[in-house]
């Protein structure tokens, strides 16, 4: 159809339009959605934007959905820079950063390592935005209700980002297409810089127009009131209603032609083109059939191996179909719109079709076409119970699987498994369906492997099959049954091989997720030469430092153990790059006041992780962090890793790392007086999961003890630490930094009127810090200790507290210390004596953050007389955690962009907290950040 028609009384959709593309150029991104009944002229109003934009010297990538490549993983993205990756050198400059994790989808599929969909999506976002830095960037995508699910998931994560980008996203969506393309869709269209455009039916006068131009004749009124009418004003539906009158048309357009018109619209548009096929001949109906099967790969020679006909025939068909406009004249032939392939297909019986597809699938194979083009086919195909078609479809499922489009791997593997395979190959292809599932977190994965596990005698593949499903089962809450599946493997395979020891190490995992008992026989046995050479050596070692530290033994065997499994910074980030980070160790390191050495670990590991792309190995790395700063009492930068450890886990079906980092995230923000937030961590983080056990419940439960407490719910709270200490009978030194039920329920005691068992309890815990041997404990012990013990008993211990907790890292307990030492001692009426442990533990909270400490030792000091200084509302302390964060990493010289990418926001959210951090520290330059920071 002829542009000009088509955008017939489109005068305000193109002004949009224009408006769109100069707010890009100003640096605003944009998202259009086009949205109508098919051949209401979306694509020409797209074309349309395409032309504008060149016109303004903009960048202009385009893209189709396919209704029969919506198995494409990633098809619509490849589609979009492919083009600009085409030889090496683009792709090594484009490829780089952030943006290389995107590499996946534009590489060969054996080439590459298993993609993480989450990893690809940011990778795809930041290569569109440094695209865009490059060059305002405008992406077209045309019939995006066709398009694959992985490229809408990485359309709507772009969208979500594009704010501040000189980017438009802009796509063609078919109005009543329901399916599973609609929530990426309403993710696109709920963001606050989409628009949606609905291009209008044409009016009788614009029918008038387009008549007068497809048929060179002006019509009657009547006759152009009887098209409108007939086609709703649809366009596309108008112009083939006019051609179904056939080559004479010129002389009907009178009154007298009405009666006819209505009688072609009675019978639908398909009937209307299927009319118009059927006058060109039999070669051409078979032409266009294989055409519909094909495209978009109907290259001439396949049509003519498809329909069985030689190359000219072919040849002069597709002339014919041109000619009669229903084929366009391209390379490969293609049809020219969707709806002309729907009739010719609807014309096809099933069996025909599913017969064809799968001829295409041998053709296409046999030309070379890439995997998923020909397993696109398979899907659509009849079974045979063909080995070939089964290999095929493996194949595109484990290149599906390489560019982290797991859902489409399932896709292929469901249908290998129903041509079928030969029983000898059965299992395996089951075994990689069950892994492609865990892959898209679908728990019906655990239970596919289950069968083929239960299916299965040889032990060394029972062992691997358990090692697959343990860590799923143990994340979701199923560390029982997690437990019972690797003790049954270690009991027929050798527990010193190299599958042994990383069934214990997952084994100790899951008493970390959540198994509410330690299998001892699987720790490293004294004796044993366990060396720190092997990933799973390391591992293990990892999960038993973790343990120790905990409270399964004392602090010294944790660390010990810790430092074995991270002999060296290579090690660990081998071990990250494997899908296995040090979260363990670090925090083994922590608890034994061995920040420093995690420090020094933190950042690599956690790059490992990003560069894999593993959204658990992110999250935990920012959690982990955040707890170590937590404890070290640096609440703004715990608060600003808590954020992003949390809004990475958003929507994740993983009790453990949800149970474990809300925890932490409510614990600092109850420290900073934040009671607002912490209190809404509390609303149902689990959804309609079940809430989780053991290690993560306890951690939870503390968390909300904490908070309860804080706010003088204690009785509440005295419930939340009983149920804790339930969950974590299995650590008999349970580490009181991280686990702070005995104290915390103590103090709940106290406040309750139960002095004696508050001071049993407190008495406990100060003997079980000493056994542990941890100096933070026995200091945080001693602390509560003191406080309930009234007298100069009290005050002694509070002494030897704030002394002990002087030597460590502890800062903010630490402070705790001196603000109960002050206030016993003013309690005791030593007031001039009172003063200078409140003073300095006033400023140790304030540096911290620590507002209701802070204000604690302000009352407190006012009470003894003294004037303390007025809270601060500027500087550094002002910061929030996210801002002191950023200030940071651009004091270390990371640019905005680095920033970003690093901390997985838009470089536009970097660039806001910038400009508050400069407003806030009264900067003028970025190279004064650092002196600004440092002298906080």
């Amino acid at each position: 159809m002829p542009t000009t028609t088509a955008l017939l009384e489109r005068e305000a959709e193109l002004a949009r339009v224009a408006a769109l593309l100069d707010a890009v150029q100003a640096g605003s991104g944009r998202l259009l959605t086009i949205e109508g009944e098919a051949g209401a002229g979306k694509t020409a109003l797209l074309e349309a934007a395409a032309s504008l934009a060149g016109e303004r010297g903009m960048r202009v990538l385009r893209a189709r959905g396919g209704e029969f490549e919506r198995d494409f993983p990633y098809g619509v993205m490849r589609q979009l820079f492919e083009p600009l990756l085409a030889d090496e050198s683009a792709r090594k400059e484009l490829l780089t950063g952030s943006a290389g994790l995107a590499a996946p989808v534009f590489e060969p599929a054996n080439s590459i390592q298993e993609g993480n969909p989450l990893a690809v999506q940011h990778g795809l976002y930041w290569l569109a935005a440094d695209l865009a830095a490059a060059a305002p960037t405008v992406l077209l995508v045309d019939d995006a209700q066709w398009a694959d699910m992985a490229s809408l998931h990485a359309l709507a994560y772009g969208g979500r980002r594009f704010e501040g980008l000189p980017v438009l996203l802009a796509l063609t969506v078919r109005s009543g297409e329901p399916g599973a393309h609609e929530p990426p869709l309403d993710e696109l269209r709920g963001e606050q810089i989409a628009e949606t455009i609905e291009p209008p039916p044409l009016s009788t006068g614009a029918a008038a127009r387009l008549i007068a131009n497809e048929i060179g004749a002006e019509p009657s009124d009547e006759f152009a009131v009887a098209c409108r009418d007939s086609t709703a004003g649809n366009p596309f539906l108008l112009v083939e209603l006019l051609r179904a009158l056939g080559p004479d048309s010129a002389g009907e357009v009178s009154g007298e032609g009405t009666n006819r018109l209505a009688e072609i619209a009675a019978g639908g548009i398909s009937r209307s083109i299927l009319t118009r096929l059927a006058r060109l001949g039999e070669h051409s109906v078979a032409v266009a059939r294989a055409v519909a099967v094909l495209e978009p790969n109907a290259e001439a020679r396949l049509v003519g191996d498809l329909c069985e006909l030689p190359p000219k025939a072919v040849a002069e068909a597709c002339e014919l179909l041109i000619r009669a406009r229903l084929l366009s004249d391209s390379r490969p032939v293609s049809f020219v719109h969707p709806l002309v392939r729907e009739a010719v297909l609807s014309e096809v019986p099933a069996p025909r079709r599913g017969a064809d597809h799968a001829l295409a699938a041998r053709l296409l194979d046999r030309e070379g076409a890439a995997a998923d083009t020909v397993a696109a086919h398979l899907l659509l195909g009849e079974r045979q119970g063909d080995e070939w078609a089964v290999a095929a479809l493996r194949g595109a499922a484990t290149g599906a699987l390489a560019r982290g489009a797991p859902e489409t791997a399932v896709r292929y593997l469901r249908r290998a498994l129903q041509e079928p395979p030969g029983k000898a190959n059965r299992p395996a292809v089951s075994g990689e369906l069950g892994l492609a599932l865990l892959r898209a977190t679908d728990s019906e994965g655990i239970e596919v492997l289950r069968t083929v596990h239960a299916a299965t005698e040889d032990p060394i593949l029972r062992a691997q099959l358990a090692n697959e499903i343990a860590p799923s089962l143990g994340l979701r809450g199923g560390g029982v049954e997690a437990a019972a599946l690797l003790e049954e493997s270690l009991e027929r395979i050798d527990p010193g091989s190299e599958l042994g020891i990383l069934l214990r190490a997952i084994l100790l995992l899951q008493v970390i997720w959540g198994l509410e008992r330690v299998p001892e026989s699987v720790l490293p046995q004294p004796g044993e030469e366990l060396g720190d050479q092997t990933f799973a050596e390391r591992v293990l070692l990892a999960q038993a430092a973790t343990l120790n530290a905990l409270g399964l033994g004392e602090i010294a065997l944790g660390l010990a153990l810790a430092e074995r499994s991270a002999p060296n910074l290579e090690a660990v980030i081998a071990d990250a790059d494997a899908g296995m980070p040090h979260q363990g160790t670090f925090t083994a390191f922590v608890l034994a006041d061995r920040g420093d050495l995690a420090s020094e670990l933190f950042e690599p590991s956690l790059e490992a992780s990003r560069r894999r792309g593993a959204p658990l190995g992110v999250s935990g790395g920012h959690g982990i962090r955040a707890f170590s700063k937590l404890l070290d009492g640096e609440l703004a930068e715990a608060g600003g890793d808590a954020d992003i450890a949390m809004n990475i886990l958003r929507g994740v079906p993983l009790q453990a790392a949800v149970g474990v980092w809300t925890g932490g995230a409510i614990r600092i923000a109850t420290s900073r007086g934040d009671f607002s937030a912490a209190k809404a961590m509390l609303a149902d983080p689990w959804g309609k999961q079940a809430p989780p056990t053991g290690i993560p419940a306890a951690v939870f439960l503390c968390a909300r003890g904490e908070l309860r407490r804080a706010t003088g719910r204690h009785a509440e709270a005295r419930h939340d630490y009983l149920a804790a200490s339930e969950r974590i009978a299995c650590l008999p030194l349970a580490n009181q930094e991280v686990f702070p039920w005995r104290i915390g329920l103590a103090q709940c005691e106290a406040a309750l009127g139960n002095d004696e068992r508050a001071g049993e309890l407190a008495a406990e815990a100060v003997a079980l810090a000493r056994q542990a041997g941890g100096v933070r404990g026995i200091g945080i012990a001693l602390r509560v200790s003191g406080a309930l013990c009234a007298g100069p008993e009290g005050v002694e211990m509070l002494r030897q507290a704030a002394a002990t907790l002087a030597e460590t890292r502890a800062r903010l307990e630490h402070a705790h210390a001196l603000v109960e030492l002050g206030a016993a001692l003013r309690r005791a009426n030593q007031r001039k004596e009172a003063r200078e442990p409140l003073r300095e533990g006033l400023e140790i909270a304030h540096r911290c953050g620590a507002i209701p400490l802070e204000e604690r030792a302000r009352t407190e000091l006012a009470a003894t007389g003294a004037r303390p200084r007025k809270a601060v509302f500027s500087g550094v302390e002002s910061l929030t955690p996210s801002e002191l964060r950023v200030a940071r990493l651009a004091a270390s010289g990371r640019t905005n962009r680095e920033i970003a990418q690093s901390l997985t926001v838009t470089e536009k959210t970097i660039e806001t907290h910038m400009r508050h951090v400069f407003q806030k520290l009264d900067l003028g330059r970025r190279a004064e950040l650092a002196a600004a920071l440092n002298s906080a």
